[in-house]
Parts: C-alpha cells; sequence; structure tokens
C-alpha cells in the first residue's frame, strides 16, 4: 500500500482537490446559473417530463451527499484509530509520504498549495496540512484492516473470482512476420534458435530478453496481468487462458506475428500486491473496503442510541453487501 501511494500520489493529490473544492465549484456554478425560468423565484436550472430542477435543489442534494460522506469518513478514522496500531516503521513511513506529497504540491500549485491543500484535508475531517502524516498513517491502517478481512474470506472469493475471470501473470516471446504466405528465412531461423534455447534450458525470461522482437523484452517478456477482460488479440488472450501456472504454450499466430506464450502464476499470492490485479479485483468486489470497516466497527459494540436511520446511512455509504457469495 505504501508503495502505491508513492507512486501514485499525483493521485492522490488530485483526490484530495477534488474532494476540497466539489462545494465551491458546484455553488459557484449554480450561483452563476441564469435561467429564464424560475418556481417559486428559484432558477430552474434544467427540466425532464416537466419536473424542474432548481439550483437551490440541486446545492442541498450535493451538500447533503457531501456531509454524509464526511460523517462517514469520520466514521471510518474512528473505527480506525481504535482497531490498529502501527508500528514505528509504519509511523515514520507516514511522514515521509506525507514530506513527498506536500512537497509536490508546492511544486505544482506554488503559492496555492497551503490553502488547497488545507480546504482538501478538511473536507474529509482532517484540520489542515500539518496533519497530512495522520491522513497516510489513516490510509496504511485502513489498508491494513482491508488486507486481514481479504486474508479471511478469501478462500470464500477467490474460487469465484478466479473460474470467472482467469487472472494471471503472462509473459511472451514474439518473432514479427512481415508477410504470413511468404516467412523468411531469418524469421524462420529466430524461431528455430528461440525453441532451441528454450529446450537447452535456458529460462523464457532470458530467451525473451535476448530474442523477443517487441518492447516487453526488456522484462523477460512480461505483460504483466491478464484476465478474460484483457485488451489483447483474440488468438492471443485465447492461448493464454487456456494453461495453467508455468505452462508454455507453441508458436501461437496473431495479427503481429507468432508468439510464445508463458503463463507465469494464477494464484492469489503472486497476484495480489499488483496494480493492476487490485484495480481489476476491486472492481468486481467494491463492497470490499465497507465490509471490512463495518466489521470492525462491530467488534466496537458502537452504540448507535437507537438511530437506525444513521446506522442504516452509514452502512450504505460504506457499500456494505454481499461479498463472494456470503453476506458479511
Amino acid at each position: 500500500m505504501n508503495k502505491l501511494l508513492k507512486q501514485y500520489w499525483f493521485v492522490v493529490l488530485v483526490a484530495l482537490v477534488f474532494l476540497g473544492g466539489i462545494i465551491f465549484f458546484v455553488n459557484d456554478s449554480l450561483a452563476g446559473v441564469t435561467s429564464a425560468k424560475k418556481v417559486d423565484g428559484k432558477d430552474v436550472v434544467f427540466s425532464i417530463n416537466n419536473t424542474n430542477y432548481t439550483a437551490d435543489q440541486l446545492y442541498d442534494e450535493l451538500e447533503d451527499q457531501v456531509v454524509n460522506n464526511l460523517l462517514v469518513m469520520s466514521f471510518e478514522q474512528a473505527v480506525i484509530s481504535q482497531s490498529v496500531e502501527l508500528t514505528a516503521d509504519q509511523i515514520t513511513d507516514a511522514k515521509l509520504q506525507a514530506d513527498e506529497l506536500w512537497a509536490n504540491y508546492q511544486t505544482s500549485l506554488g503559492d496555492l498549495a497551503e490553502s488547497t491543500l488545507d480546504s482538501a484535508m478538511q473536507s474529509i475531517g482532517f484540520t489542515d496540512h500539518t496533519q497530512l502524516d495522520k491522513y497516510f498513517e489513516f490510509m496504511t491502517a485502513r489498508q491494513q484492516v482491508i488486507d486481514a478481512y481479504l486474508e479471511a474470506n478469501m478462500d470464500a472469493i477467490w474460487p469465484e473470482f478466479e473460474e470467472e475471470y482467469s487472472p494471471r501473470f503472462v509473459s511472451h516471446i514474439i518473432v514479427t512476420i512481415d508477410d504470413f504466405d511468404n516467412i523468411t528465412a531469418e524469421e524462420q531461423e529466430l524461431m528455430d534458435t528461440i525453441d532451441s534455447q528454450l529446450a537447452s534450458g535456458k529460462s523464457f525470461s532470458e530467451v525473451a530478453k535476448e530474442y523477443s522482437e517487441d518492447s516487453s523484452a526488456t522484462a523477460g517478456g512480461s505483460l504483466g496481468y491478464t484476465d478474460k477482460d484483457s485488451s489483447l488479440v483474440k488468438e492471443f488472450l485465447d492461448a493464454a487462458l487456456a494453461q495453467k501456472a508455468g505452462d508454455v504454450s507453441g508458436w501461437v499466430k496473431s495479427q503481429f506475428g507468432f508468439h510464445l506464450i508463458k503463463t507465469d502464476a494464477t494464484d492469489y499470492e503472486s497476484l495480489k500486491s499488483d496494480t493492476d490485479f487490485q484495480n481489476a479485483f476491486y472492481a468486481v468486489y467494491p463492497e470490499i473496503t465497507g465490509n471490512a470497516i463495518w466489521q470492525e466497527a462491530e467488534k466496537l459494540n458502537i452504540d448507535y442510541h437507537g438511530d437506525t436511520e444513521l446506522e442504516a446511512l452509514i452502512k450504505d455509504t460504506l457499500g456494505v453487501g454481499e461479498l463472494g457469495g456470503s453476506q458479511e
């Protein structure tokens, strides 16, 4: 998780700026709406099927949504703070990430960095930019809760995901062909050389680095994460998905040339730290985060003082729901 935050600091920056500026932006935009039509003295922004939507109504609805999200963010922070104790190394790392993000803000926004980040931090329940380290501590602890939930539930989740999406790491070696109707002696010789090198016991990645004719050669032929939804040509994808971990295909023809395809790994432990895998996995199971937070909350015996609507609102905003065929 810490590696991802470092790698995608700009995404974090944009997300914080977006959260901090959303109410101001919409309020400012709606305030500038001029409409020839008014209802009860209020400007109509648009109408659908004779139903009018006013600037005040849209702002109120957005404000309610933002307030609800802020409430749930505060709920998350309270739950996480009582559920996870970070190590000294994790706290130090959070401080380093905060310093790095603050430096990037200053580089990107100049004199606007402090006020922009202050607004963003306040919108997610923190005081100002001086609490960036606390934000990263929270995110680190939050990820620990999610990881623990995944480990506890993966036996139920993984078979379903594996069967439906065939997740895997894939590598290849490609020999490009100019004319499939007239394969040259040089092209055939290269394919034969690759076959003999692999037969002699040389590793797939070594052979790919030496002979493969595309940019993946520098990475030992690795194409990274692949599943049934990957944007690969059909012939290649069909062959890649048909294999077990460790398998190497025969030569597979595509519009780009002939490929040898190796399935490097198909198990969760090998895939779990990969960003592309995580994106695909969380897209299928968006309930994971909410379920993990809610599970920790239930351990704390939180008293909602009979306010069932509040409890339902928090669960709904968190996205608590069925996961992997079971109800958490």
